[in-house]
């Protein structure tokens, strides 16, 4: 899980499927802090960077199937990004996430 908020590269779908989750989670209790307090505005500033997150990442696991990310905005096209496999190795967006996950580790284990 690396930079949520960026919108480059690619990530698999567990760790789509995982940002997914949490931010369900995040945006279930965001939601029951502003319904039982009604003054407390503050939280609702707190939908922005989950927002975003979410849509980073859904562009970075449009970037893994070969996509732009702009067709996250088509209704239910969460369900293609959740059971559709990645492209293997490079595409024109970047390396496979899983190959880049292996190179790092190579190049630890050669530096250490």
């Amino acid at each position: 899980m690396k930079d949520f908020f960026s919108l480059e590269g690619r990530i698999d779908r567990s760790e789509y499927f995982i940002s997914l989750i949490v931010f369900l989670i995040c945006l279930k209790v965001i939601n029951e802090i502003i319904s039982v307090n009604d003054n407390l505005s503050f939280f609702e500033l707190l939908f922005i960077p989950l927002f975003w997150m979410i849509i980073a990442q859904g562009t970075k696991r449009c970037h893994d199937i070969g996509q732009h990310g702009w067709l996250q905005i088509i209704p239910f096209y969460v369900f293609l990004l959740v059971f559709k496999k990645g492209q293997l190795g490079v595409n024109k967006f970047q390396l496979d996430s899983k190959e880049t996950d292996e190179e790092s580790n190579l190049l630890d284990k050669n530096l250490l």
